[in-house]
């Protein structure tokens, strides 16, 4: 039995309400602070379009994901060697925070926060 995926969904929606990326990405915000993301950047193609990558190319996406790391969690040197498998920042982000909900469920509802 064969199931074809659902259709895609915008971020927002999918995404928990605490996550930055929510919104979906600011990939022209990303290549002015990343130099290397900007030679994946497609540029936006009408008056409604915002620029992206071709998330099919995995230098794109590996681009995308440092840039994310680097200029929104202020984590510089983020690399995975090449070959390897690039999960999603947005996605590992979401799962820190249905952890932060189930401990402040045990926190009299107080979000837990780093230092």
């Amino acid at each position: 039995l064969l199931l074809s995926p659902p259709p895609a969904a915008p971020l927002a929606g999918r995404l928990h309400a605490r996550n930055r990326h929510a919104a979906g990405y600011d990939i022209e915000r990303l290549a002015r602070s990343f130099p290397s993301l900007r030679e994946h950047v497609i540029p936006a193609s009408g008056p409604r379009a915002r620029a992206t990558i071709d998330f099919a190319r995995p230098g794109a996406v590996g681009a995308l994901n440092a840039a994310l790391i680097a200029v929104d969690y202020g984590i510089r040197g983020f690399a995975l060697p090449d070959g390897r498998l690039c999960p999603a920042v947005p996605g590992r982000a979401d799962y820190l925070h249905v952890i932060a909900d189930l401990l402040a469920a045990d926190n009299g509802g107080g979000v837990p926060r780093g230092p």
